[in-house]
């Protein structure tokens, strides 16, 4: 199979590209949207409406990760590279799929039940509450709790 032929190194490299992207996630979100000029009008419109489709453009989303992945092959080989991409590609979809479920629950698959997914679903709607300067991680809540930014939702 597959995944029986990944090596260690494409394994670790995926592994610490989860890591890695949950950080992307957490510091994005709560460095450039909420405490730079950099995109904090986007973020506040979304803010404001929740459910309405207002973020980075898909253009500049996708040139990040075509140059993520470049970078990553010249630099780091095709193995430990292709790994690195494909866990921050699976963190940010991960990510991506589960803030649209939060805000629009079109598939009601994050939506139900008392598990991880029904938390991280409050959480980031104790996020949108005014004057909320927490819960910044979407998908995951380990930087928020180690950077002491996570408040327990209501």
């Amino acid at each position: 199979t597959y995944l029986g032929s990944l090596s260690w190194t494409a394994t670790s490299a995926f592994a610490l590209g989860v890591l890695v992207m949950s950080f992307i996630e957490y510091g994005v979100h709560r460095w450039a949207f909420h405490h730079s000029a950099l995109y904090r009008r986007e973020h506040w419109l979304h803010h404001s409406e929740p459910g309405a489709y207002v973020g980075l453009p898909s253009w500049q989303t996708s040139l990040y990760f075509v140059l993520a992945l470049a970078a990553g092959w010249a630099a780091l080989g095709v193995d430990f590279g292709g790994g690195l991409f494909n866990g921050l590609a699976f963190y940010y979809l991960l990510y991506i799929f589960a803030h649209d479920q939060f805000h629009h629950g079109d598939l009601g698959l994050l939506n139900t039940g008392t598990g991880y997914w029904n938390q991280r679903r409050r959480a980031h709607l104790r996020h949108h509450k005014r004057g909320e300067e927490s819960n910044y991680g979407v998908a995951s809540h380990w930087w928020d709790m180690l950077l002491r930014t996570y408040r327990r939702p209501r």
